[in-house]
C-alpha cells in the first residue's frame, strides 16, 4: 500500500510482454541473466515485483506501482533497459532478433484476469 499527498493507493497489475516473434530466448543463463536485470530495474525506479515469471518467448510479471507512476512509461522502462543490458551481455542476441521484445504488452490490475485472456494475448503474439 502506498502512501503519499493524502493519497491511499494499492496499483496492483499483471503485465505480459513476449520476445520479437516469439522467439524462445530466454533459455538458461540469459533467463538468470533477465531475472536479475528486471529485480535490479525495479528496485531502482520503486517497483514492487511480487513474482516474477520468465519463460522462452515472454516475461510475466506481476507489480504494485506508485499512483503516481505512469505505467506504460514503467513497461517501456523495464523493456528498454533489460534489451540493452541483455544484448550488451549477450551478443548473440543481436543477430538472432532486430529487437529483443515486440512493441505491445498485456496489462491488466490484479483481480480481473484469467488465464484464456493471457492465452489470447500470447497467441496473438505469434502473427507479429
Amino acid at each position: 500500500m502506498n502512501h503519499g499527498d493524502g493519497v491511499l493507493s494499492i496499483n496492483r497489475y499483471y503485465i505480459v510482454f513476449c520476445t520479437k516473434y516469439r522467439r524462445r530466448v530466454l533459455q538458461e543463463e540469459i533467463s538468470e541473466t533477465l531475472e536479475a536485470i528486471i529485480r535490479l530495474i525495479s528496485e531502482q525506479e520503486g517497483i514492487v515485483v511480487d513474482h516474477l515469471s520468465i519463460a522462452p518467448d515472454f516475461v510475466a510479471i506481476e507489480m504494485r506501482l506508485d499512483a503516481k507512476t505512469p505505467l506504460h512509461q514503467t513497461i517501456k522502462k523495464l523493456k528498454d533497459l533489460s534489451s540493452g543490458m541483455l544484448r550488451k551481455e549477450y551478443p548473440e542476441l543481436k543477430s538472432r532478433l532486430p529487437s529483443l521484445w515486440t512493441r505491445s504488452y498485456f496489462c491488466c490490475t490484479l483481480g480481473s484476469i484469467s488465464d484464456e485472456i493471457i492465452n489470447e494475448y500470447l497467441q496473438k503474439q505469434y502473427d507479429t
